[in-house]
């Protein structure tokens, strides 16, 4: 087994990554930002916002209603076939997740995600820890609005709050386990459908991936759980690193019927674009690229007026 395919194995077995695997990870990441962008890429950004959805694709309602996985263990979750090779957009993928195991969380009273897209207009909402939301955008014409009902997050079609977001598992093999059951759950129970019924099997591992997207990107998870959420994204299939772009590295991969791509801030882990966004209400869209955007999310404690 080569040495990048033996990281991977390692790092979903282990809740915590070994020096060795720190430092290299971390020279990864500096070799990656050193190469010349390739020409002809693109990048995406969204962020969780009630105001996105219009004119977007709708892939995958959620209704009301959905329960969360219990426990938190550590153990459980296949590993990484013995026959694999790591590519390099995997690579990127675990620098990141070195990364983000060794930054601090972050605090703050309210959770601010900004899209913006390229025509200079902007979304953005604010998300306090109970769940009360204030949107900004187009279509409240730059003024801010507060929603007159609290609005839970979403994971894997379930209602989640910030203490349960720091509660997950930071074992990557015990994240996946935990995403997996509370999507089978959702699925089974039609809180997770589609306009054509319950999801397929093809599509309810859409949704894995698509959670664990949302995890590093959107919601304000906790440093070592988006690290923990990295790792398991590296063992997916067909990740390509599609080189330098402005706000870091990018990466694409298959998740289900659409590719995703994520844009990753080398010197934080953070990810500054994306192709798709889980809007207040749960439900998961597809950008078109007329609707590229750059993404920023961070914890604040102003609540503009």
């Amino acid at each position: 087994m080569d040495e990048d395919l033996q990281a991977v194995a390692t790092l979903l077995d282990t809740a915590e990554p070994t020096t060795e695997v720190i430092d290299d990870g971390r020279r990864r990441l500096q070799r990656a930002t050193l190469r010349r962008p390739r020409p002809g890429r693109w990048a995406m950004g969204v962020g969780a916002t009630a105001v996105v959805a219009a004119g977007a694709v709708v892939a995958v309602a959620v209704t009301s209603g959905p329960s969360a996985p219990t426990g938190g263990s550590t153990t459980g979750g296949p590993r990484t076939p013995a026959t694999s090779t790591v590519s390099g957009g995997q690579n990127v993928l675990l620098a990141a997740a070195t990364t983000a195991a060794d930054t601090p969380d972050a605090t703050g009273t309210y959770w601010h995600v900004k899209l913006t897209y390229g025509s200079g207009s902007a979304d953005e909402t604010w998300r306090s820890r109970d769940g009360r939301l204030w949107v900004r955008g187009d279509k409240t014409h730059g003024t801010v609005v507060a929603l007159p009902m609290k609005t839970p997050m979403r994971l894997a079609g379930t209602a989640i709050s910030v203490p349960e977001l720091r509660s997950l598992p930071q074992n990557p093999t015990a994240l996946r386990a935990w995403i997996t059951k509370a999507v089978e759950h959702n699925a089974a129970d039609g809180s997770v459908r589609t306009s054509g019924g319950k999801l397929s099997a093809a599509q309810r591992s859409e949704l894995v991936v698509d959670s664990l997207t949302s995890l590093v990107s959107q919601l304000p998870a906790p440093e070592r759980v988006r690290a923990a959420a990295f790792r398991v994204l590296a063992t997916r299939p067909g990740v390509r690193d599609l080189g330098r772009v402005d706000g870091g590295r990018a990466i694409s991969f298959p998740a289900g019927d659409h590719t995703a791509r994520l844009v990753i801030d080398p010197k934080t882990a953070r990810v500054r674009g994306t192709n798709f966004v889980v809007t207040a209400d749960g439900t998961e869209v597809w950008l078109s690229a007329s609707r590229a955007a750059t993404v920023t999310g961070e914890w604040t404690d102003t609540l503009p007026r």
